[in-house]
């Protein structure tokens, strides 16, 4: 069943609202996957502050368009799947490359970060995904910072043994 050009335009209008409130935008390919299997993925994607939809690649191209996003070969010939990331975009795409790791029909496409402009190619993306946490550098920074200062109270902890 075909949409009407208004229903049209009222969906390309939700596409720029979620594109103006977000900090980039991930493009998925989940052809072949399931509903039932994409639930699970969406639940953990709300829980990172993003939206998971399906859209039609033209519908996006306009609105892309009309917030001055170029699409131009970018967006592929496929389905596509979006996923708006206002949040965490390391935590968004560590999401999205641990279902494709389960799911081989998912693919991540590549992203666009808004406020940067500019496309990141899919590599990126799941180089992007592979880092640690931003918890997990802060612990690593804290370990870094601490290990010197340990060190040199072990040095005047012998000199002060050694001098009794």
């Amino acid at each position: 069943m075909s949409l009407t050009r208004k229903e049209k335009e009222g969906i390309v209008k939700e596409i720029e609202e979620l594109l103006a409130k977000s900090r980039g935008v991930i493009f998925t390919d989940a052809t072949g996957v399931s509903t039932t299997a994409i639930r699970p993925l969406r639940s953990a994607l709300k829980s990172a502050g993003s939206k998971y939809s399906v859209v039609k690649r033209t519908l996006m191209r306009i609105a892309m368009r009309s917030l001055g996003i170029n699409a131009g070969p970018h967006i592929a010939r496929t389905s596509i799947a979006m996923v708006s990331v206002s949040e965490d975009i390391p935590a968004v795409a560590k999401a999205l490359y641990e279902f494709s790791k389960k799911e081989k029909n998912f693919k991540i496409l590549n992203a666009y970060d808004i406020g940067e402009k500019q496309w990141i190619e899919a590599a990126n993306v799941v180089l992007l995904a592979r880092l640690p946490s931003r918890q997990d550098l802060l612990a690593q920074l804290a370990y870094v910072l601490k290990s010197p200062m340990k060190k040199f109270a072990f040095v005047l902890n012998q000199v002060v043994s050694k001098n009794q």
